[in-house]
């Protein structure tokens, strides 16, 4: 009797052992495809100023909400054109009359322009705001220096 039962148990494991050792394996090595990005330079340009917008978007609505108190903004579009532009604080190019602090002390200076909007879609004007930028405070931790990571410097409005 027990002759069987050893025999029994021996060949039940041979059987699960031959069963659950085939092992299938499917091919480890994915190749990864990068995202195929544009090769035109206005492409691209219209994109890094959508990221621009997008990013400083609380500052730019805080200045819009700021500059229109009291009146129903909603929020804002950019024009279809140059809705933005970037240069460094020592080339100081905007506009005459515009107060700039030490070159030291900011990184670049952003020309935003945009079209505030109320509720009903209608245009409130074609407005341009200029921000001094220095995007190392946003992730100083120790923070030494009192000036803000983003500055608006000069909110300029025309009719639309």
């Amino acid at each position: 009797m027990k002759k069987i039962a050893i025999t029994s148990i021996l060949l039940f494991s041979i059987t699960v052992s031959t069963f659950t050792l085939n092992v299938h394996a499917e091919e480890t090595t994915r190749v990864y495809k990068s995202p195929k990005f544009f090769q035109s330079s206005k492409q691209n340009q219209q994109i890094f100023g959508y990221f621009m917008i997008e990013l400083y978007n609380g500052e730019i609505e805080k200045a819009v909400k700021d500059f229109y108190q009291g009146k129903d903004v909603t929020g804002y579009r950019t024009p279809d054109k140059n809705h933005y532009k970037m240069v460094s604080i020592t080339q100081r190019k905007f506009e005459k009359g515009s107060q700039y602090p030490e070159p030291n002390s900011y990184s670049y200076a952003l020309r935003i322009k945009i079209h505030p909007t109320n509720s009903t879609g209608i245009i409130l004007g074609n407005d341009t705001l200029y921000f001094i930028v220095e995007p190392s405070r946003t992730r100083s931790i120790n923070e030494k220096t009192t000036s803000p990571a983003i500055k608006l410097v000069k909110y300029s409005h025309s009719k639309p």
